[in-house]
């Protein structure tokens, strides 16, 4: 009777555990296939994980031996998997960007440069939202800002950077009338239509979204947050953060 009572237990703790281990590659399938699961989208999956201590274990084994950095919001109702990165902005390197949205080096740098300006807002700005014409002026301010400060001396050898580089690739971007800002279209060819082209990529990507039905507005989303919080660890991010933080 013993026998078969702790048969019945192991039996029992075996299916537990094959419970827990279907459930944690259901979670890190949806994960590869969007990056993210909200409670809005997918509410049984992010109760399993944040109620399966043997659940969240296993994805977290997971996303460490993948090299990604799992992020869980505080509320309990978000995560989501970000790569790794010391020398991206966020999530992709220079050929995945290439690759999925037909960037090259010039407009990949500016693309860059854009995200940074788009996430020092958010993040050291701590706004929670922007205008698009906002980002832009904002934009226009930092690279006025390097090339006075490229006349007085090489900031590219202090700070380790290719300020004199995104002035090259600024000044031969094609200009576009202010006035045209909101109606521009995505593009690698102009100043603004590499901002919204910029803009579209992160709102794909889900780092941020647009206003409503607006264009010309963007904010913050979970996924926002996760990148911030990366941010801390990212070689470029911090170089321009300490570059803009010493010149003010």
């Amino acid at each position: 009777m013993k026998i078969l009572h702790l048969q019945n237990t192991y039996l029992k703790n075996q299916g537990e555990k094959m419970e827990s281990i279907e459930n944690a590659i259901q979670i890190i399938t949806k994960l590869i296939e969007k990056t993210e699961i909200s409670e809005e989208e997918n509410r049984e999956l992010i109760h399993i994980y944040f109620n399966d201590e043997e659940v969240k274990k296993i994805v977290e084994i997971f996303a460490e031996k993948a090299n990604l950095s799992l992020y869980e919001s505080p509320s309990e109702n978000y995560i989501c998997i970000i790569p790794r990165s010391v020398r991206s902005i966020y999530a992709y390197t220079k050929d995945d960007i290439y690759k999925r949205y037909g960037l090259e080096k010039n407009s990949y740098m500016l693309f860059m440069f854009y995200t940074f300006c788009i996430l020092h807002i958010f993040n050291d700005l701590q706004e929670i939202s922007v205008k698009v014409d906002k980002v832009y002026e904002i934009a226009e301010e930092y690279i006025n800002k390097i090339k006075t400060d490229l006349s007085k001396e090489n900031i590219n050898q202090k700070y380790n950077w290719n300020f004199e580089g995104l002035i090259k690739i600024w000044d031969e971007m094609k200009e576009i009338s202010r006035s045209d800002l909101t109606k521009e279209r995505s593009s690698i060819h102009n100043k603004i239509g590499m901002l919204k082209k910029t803009i579209n990529i992160l709102s794909e990507e889900k780092i941020i979204e647009y206003i409503g039905e607006s264009i010309n507005a963007i904010k913050m989303t979970e996924k926002t947050h996760a990148i911030i919080f990366e941010l801390s660890k990212n070689d470029t991010y911090l170089t321009l953060k300490k570059y803009f933080e010493e010149r003010d």
